[in-house]
């Protein structure tokens, strides 16, 4: 008798631990994922088909600007990118939202809201980074890098995700040039000590939430 009833008092617990964690799960409708696309290309159109089917909420901003971020894909550039989020996070009123900025031409969803905000909230961080195997631009920075056990070590900016308070924090200082390096000023926040605790920003080092195919091969 004394075992069924702790056995039953375990399945209690169990059951609700499992309520309280239903609860205190970011709502799906607290997610809204920015991302800056100039031009309609095959690989945006592709990226909003995939987020659609995973019933993703998306705004879009820079539609009909001209681009003046430079060739980021071959020098450092996309401030243009940081100068929009800035400003569209101004019109957000919404403190309480999630923010997924991404990149949209060589991105695609592989799975919904739900499980995005489930693993986000599992970092147990104000903003969470994509990482890659590969540090771009400034290879001599290597070192200030924090190290880790496993995984990607460094930060990639063309992913991340956060309270809209923190990355407001985060950018408030933004002052660069179009085709400045976006790369590199999330890099210097994130390797110093006292900003990457302050903003408690942390790297998807095992890829949990981001797949970045930089360096992949």
């Amino acid at each position: 008798m004394n075992l069924l009833f702790l056995l039953s008092c375990v399945f209690l617990c169990a059951l609700s631990s499992l309520a309280n964690s239903d609860n205190q799960r970011i709502p799906e409708d607290k997610l809204l994922v920015l991302t800056v696309a100039t031009k309609e290309t095959d690989g945006f159109r592709r990226f909003l088909r995939s987020a659609k089917h995973f019933n993703y909420t998306v705004k879009v901003l820079g539609r009909g600007e001209e681009w003046r971020g430079g060739d980021y894909m071959s020098a450092p550039g996309g401030g243009q990118k940081v100068r929009l989020l800035k400003a569209a996070l101004l019109e957000i009123k919404f403190e309480d939202q999630i923010i997924l900025f991404i990149d949209s031409y060589d991105v695609v969803f592989a799975s919904g809201p739900k499980e995005l905000l489930r693993k986000f909230q599992q970092a147990k961080h104000k903003v969470v980074f994509s990482s890659e195997s590969l540090i771009w631009p400034d290879r001599h920075l290597e070192d200030k890098y924090p190290h880790v056990r496993e995984g990607n070590r460094f930060l990639g900016s063309g992913g991340f995700i956060g309270y809209i308070p923190s990355i407001k924090e985060m950018i408030a200082n933004w002052t660069g040039a179009e085709n400045d390096s976006d790369q590199l000023f999330f890099t210097k926040i994130y390797i110093d000590p006292a900003k990457r605790k302050t903003l408690n920003i942390t790297l998807d080092t095992k890829c949990r939430l981001f797949q970045n195919l930089h360096g992949a091969l």
